[in-house]
């Protein structure tokens, strides 16, 4: 049931970027969104340097206390299942940003398109991710619900 609800989410919303990359053939940027772009291009690739260097740190320090005989699993498992997590989207948000600078800076049209590749990517993860975010706390509400309702762990 839930499938098929996503299913006809996602067919509905193909059929609308369809049907407005083909009203917009002609689409260009003046020099004003051009600068913008390349702002929030210099942001992204920012914003990734820094997620690459605090996901290397995590997996580096997790690693590292697991091989000194660190007996704490939970904590290090935990950061170096963040920095698993987290290595993709941050790698597609540098991608995007690199390509669509290269491709601005080159003037070369076919390298911008192929730069809102890995974006695209991104802004999925990050929903998906926010849906199971948003689930996963609704669970816990339900759970404390449940549980004060019947006086559970009070003492």
């Amino acid at each position: 049931m839930v499938v098929h609800v996503f299913y006809i989410l996602s067919l509905h919303y193909y059929q609308m970027v369809n049907k407005e990359e083909q009203s917009h053939p002609d689409f260009y940027l003046n020099e004003k969104g051009l600068k913008a772009i390349r702002q929030a291009a210099r942001w992204a690739r920012g914003l990734a340097f820094t997620g690459l260097f605090f996901i290397g740190g995590m997996a580096w320090l997790g690693i590292k206390n697991l091989l000194d005989g660190s007996t704490d699993y939970s904590a290090n498992g935990a950061s170096i299942l963040v920095a698993v997590l987290f290595i993709f989207p941050t790698s597609w948000l540098f991608q995007y940003a690199s390509r669509l600078l290269k491709g601005i800076k080159k003037n070369d049209n076919e390298l911008l398109n192929h730069a809102f590749q890995p974006l695209a990517a991104f802004f999925k993860w990050l929903a998906i991710s926010t849906g199971i975010l948003v689930i996963l706390y609704l669970i816990f509400l339900s759970i404390t619900g449940v549980a004060s309702l019947f006086g559970w762990g009070t003492h």
